[in-house]
């Protein structure tokens, strides 16, 4: 095997993405999440780094993916996810080389992946199912020391808290537009039901220079567009 210890700017690099993750815009989370996920592979000199935010995901497209340039064209590498009853027990898997992997099958599927080796740590961002983030070489088998998968375990933790920050931006910004709606509606309801002026200060069936009639015409008004009885009193 082909020993890669982690580079010296690993321990640096993973208190930086936590700084970022959390200073950065809701906006600008997914971009932030892909430029760390390239860090992290730069740093350990890896082929391919993928994030899912749920793994619960029957097409087991990855959310967020970085890839290094030189490495060639291959699709998303979903066959890591048979690993899904281990991830959701919040438990790390990983295979220093694909003869490693158990199952014939599976096996198989990797090397059509071109995976030559891999670490599979999970990711709680917020949702209901586990999301896990996978550190992908595809270009030699390497080991995953302990030490390095707790490395790795925190780079999962810190993405999973920003998607999780993205989450609840989302959820926030959906409630507070379905509030303006309500108001919207609201202040829409109000101006359709309250009464409009009448045109009685032009009808000719009543015509009147008094201010008495022209003060009663106003009180009509007010109540013209209604079902209310009115009850006028005083001399005819």
């Amino acid at each position: 095997l082909e020993a890669h210890p982690a580079p010296a700017p690993l321990p640096r690099l993973i208190p930086e993405m936590a700084t970022r993750s959390a200073m950065v815009d809701a906006d600008a989370i997914d971009d932030t999440i892909v430029s760390s996920l390239g860090q992290l592979g730069d740093a350990l000199r890896l082929d391919r780094v993928v994030a899912w935010s749920e793994i619960g995901d029957e097409t087991g497209e990855p959310s967020h993916e970085w890839m290094r340039p030189s490495a060639p064209a291959s699709p998303a590498p979903t066959c890591l996810l048979f690993m899904r009853a281990t991830l959701e027990h919040q438990d790390v898997t990983c295979f220093a080389r694909v003869e490693d992997v158990a199952d014939t099958g599976m096996r198989d599927n990797l090397r059509q992946a071109g995976i030559r080796s891999s670490a599979i740590v999970p990711m709680l961002s917020g949702r209901r199912v586990p999301g896990a983030m996978a550190f992908i070489s595809t270009t030699a088998p390497r080991e995953w020391p302990a030490g390095l998968i707790d490395q790795l375990r925190t780079a999962g933790a810190i993405v999973g808290q920003a998607l999780a920050q993205k989450t609840s931006h989302l959820a926030m910004q959906s409630a507070l537009d379905d509030l303006q709606q309500l108001r919207d509606r609201a202040s829409r309801d109000g101006d359709e039901s309250r009464p409009s002026a009448t045109g009685l200060r032009s009808s000719k069936l009543i015509v009147s220079e008094s201010p008495a009639i022209r003060q009663a015409l106003a009180q009509v008004e007010q109540v013209a567009n209604s079902n209310a009885t009115v009850l006028l009193l005083g001399e005819t």
